[in-house]
């Protein structure tokens, strides 16, 4: 669990630029997720669900930095339709296939 503490610590003290609000939400699920941990068996709801990768992995926020070897990997494009790519988290505007009158956004825009 501290592990995913200190993820949050780190996106909050990097000067993220998201919202007041969103912030608050953020630590206020960090702080209810300390409070019940990872989903169990005996949880009806998950009882099919494995969570053991979670205990046995490090998973971390991505960052810029990521990206590169994500953009190294060719994309085709499907053909008469649109499409959105998103790598690791982040809107890829020059490989997408959006119609006039869209936008995408970001929480950090609103």
């Amino acid at each position: 669990m501290q592990h995913y503490r200190s993820e949050l610590e780190s996106l909050q003290a990097n000067g993220s630029a998201e919202p007041k609000e969103l912030s608050a939400l953020r630590s206020k699920a960090f702080s209810r997720f300390t409070e019940l941990g990872f989903p169990t068996k005996k949880w009806e709801d998950w009882q099919f669900t494995d969570f053991s990768l979670f205990h046995k992995s490090h998973f971390r926020m991505t960052t810029v930095e990521d990206l590169q070897p994500a953009l190294d990997y060719p994309v085709e494009p499907f053909k008469d339709c649109y499409s959105i790519i998103i790598l690791n988290g982040h809107f890829q505007q020059d490989r997408s296939n959006v119609p006039d009158g869209v936008t995408i956004r970001t929480l950090l825009d609103v």
